[in-house]
């Protein structure tokens, strides 16, 4: 049976009732209290496990997924073992101690009469060795569409949110004094012997949990690279849908993609600026020293940079952002693709991944080379597109690279991203346009835009070799699949 796990302020529980169709009081339960063990030396945690005492049993559970687990976010952790004895479980080097606890009230609420559908709902606070922090989790357990249906109206009315880390992993992380860790991060990896419908929720869900891990960091603004590696999972992600859109085709899936790409535009907002001041911006100060109009325009800038994020913080703390992270985790967790797949679809659905892979990697591989063998002289659209295709067979790749072996892929996955980088190069030029195109103004504004494109088509004018360089060493690289 599915379960979904979310968030909330214990103020927003009352609504989450109402709108879950039970009043305050109902349901069973009472008070508890867990205490979460490990060694001086954090033996457990180090193999991002905990153990975790309850009135009359220890549980040990996972603290983050593993590398190709199926673990969507939003789901509670996976339980590895329980005991009445924590002598039952593997010997470690030191003795057990104590070193975090949840202490508040454990609720069970029958929520459909006719299915097995129940809402759990902890609320306390996690206690640390001289910290303390309240937490409210709430647990939905039934079948898919009573989830689905339930979670999707949470996220209209509820400032429900993902929590970034079991309620194991944040208690030992609040012992520890440090921020829990990211349940996943950079690109997801399909292994062998998996079946499609698990490699596509395994996809799905690693991109998820790497684009919300940067949520945070991303909005703060203190770094460039928060944005920029929340910029790459969503690109990873829409690119992900286009992949498998063939076969997981509903509705919900169908959904998702006008909000992501609204949510890619703003991402690409704020990188366009930091991608600006950090390169071509300050090698044309570094150039023209002491020049006030130049200084001038990039003060003007850093204040776009600055509105950009801005932007960006208010989507984050929009309704419409929790909508859609929310939809991400439903199409992980509970896969609405298979409960509407044909019989050819399902049995493709339920076989395995590889065939899918070698058949999709052909396909775009052939699409982008179709471009002929010189590709020096096209227009800076035509090359753009290029640079759109290398991506989405990249990820591919990347994807499906543990089917096929490190050794095989590594030269094949170099290559394209040389391409891409020599392109990236020339669509750099491009992109300053664009921005200068913000920035226009009276006399001195002008020339310091102009400055600006000059430099940064000079630069793109050197590209153009490169391109063709690169190019031709893919051309020559056999296919791994």
């Amino acid at each position: 049976m599915p379960a979904l796990e979310f968030c909330l302020a214990s103020s927003d529980l009352p609504r989450l009732l109402r709108e879950s169709g039970v009043g305050r009081r109902s349901g069973r339960g009472g008070s508890i209290e867990w205490i979460w063990h490990d060694t001086a030396e954090g033996e457990l945690a180090a193999d991002q496990v905990s153990l975790c005492q309850t009135k009359t049993m220890w549980r040990l559970e996972q603290m983050c997924p593993r590398t190709g687990q199926i673990w969507s976010p939003a789901t509670p952790a996976p339980l590895l073992r329980e005991a009445a004895d924590p002598a039952a479980f593997a010997p470690l080097t030191s003795p057990l101690m104590p070193i975090a606890g949840f202490r508040g009230e454990r609720r069970v609420i029958q929520l459909t009469p006719d299915e097995p559908a129940t809402l759990t709902i902890l609320n306390g606070a996690l206690r640390g060795v001289a910290q303390e922090r309240p937490v409210c989790r709430v647990i939905a357990e039934g079948p898919a569409a009573v989830l689905q249906a339930l979670s999707t109206k949470w996220a209209q009315t509820v400032a429900i949110n993902v929590p970034m880390a079991s309620l194991a992993a944040e208690a030992v992380a609040l012992a520890r004094g440090v921020p829990p860790l990211a349940r996943r991060s950079g690109g997801p990896q399909v292994p062998a012997g998996m079946i499609l419908s698990d490699a596509i929720a395994l996809v799905i869900g690693h991109l998820t949990d790497a684009a919300l891990a940067e949520v945070a960091g991303a909005a703060a603004g203190v770094s460039a690279e928060p944005v920029h590696a929340m910029r790459v999972a969503i690109r990873r992600l829409r690119s992900a849908l286009s992949i498998f859109r063939r076969v997981a085709d509903a509705p919900e899936v169908t959904a998702i993609k006008d909000p992501l790409r609204a949510l890619a535009q703003t991402l690409g907002a704020a990188r366009d600026w930091d991608v600006f001041l950090e390169g071509t911006g300050h090698q044309i100060a570094a150039a023209m020293p002491g020049e006030t109009r130049i200084t001038a325009l990039l003060a003007a800038a850093a204040k776009r940079r600055d509105a950009a994020y801005a932007a960006l913080r208010k989507e984050f703390a929009s309704a419409e952002f929790r909508q859609l992270v929310v939809g991400l985790v439903q199409l992980a967790a509970l896969r609405p693709w298979m409960q509407i797949a044909d019989e050819d679809r399902a049995a493709k659905l339920e076989d395995d991944a590889a065939a899918f892979a070698a058949n999709t990697l052909t396909r775009r591989h052939d699409h982008m080379l179709s471009a002929g063998a010189d590709i020096r002289e096209l227009p800076i659209e035509a090359l753009h597109e290029i640079r759109k295709e290398g991506k989405r067979l990249r990820y591919t790749a990347e994807f499906f690279a543990p089917l096929y072996g490190e050794r095989k892929t590594k030269r094949f996955l170099r290559r394209v991203s040389d391409l891409q980088e020599v392109l990236g190069h020339l669509n750099d030029g491009g992109a300053v346009a664009g921005l200068m195109q913000a920035l226009r103004g009276g006399p001195d504004r002008q020339f310091a835009t102009g400055a600006v494109q000059g430099f940064a088509a000079a630069h793109a004018a050197d590209a153009r070799d490169d391109i063709a360089e690169s190019w031709k060493r893919l051309r020559l690289a056999r296919p791994f699949w």
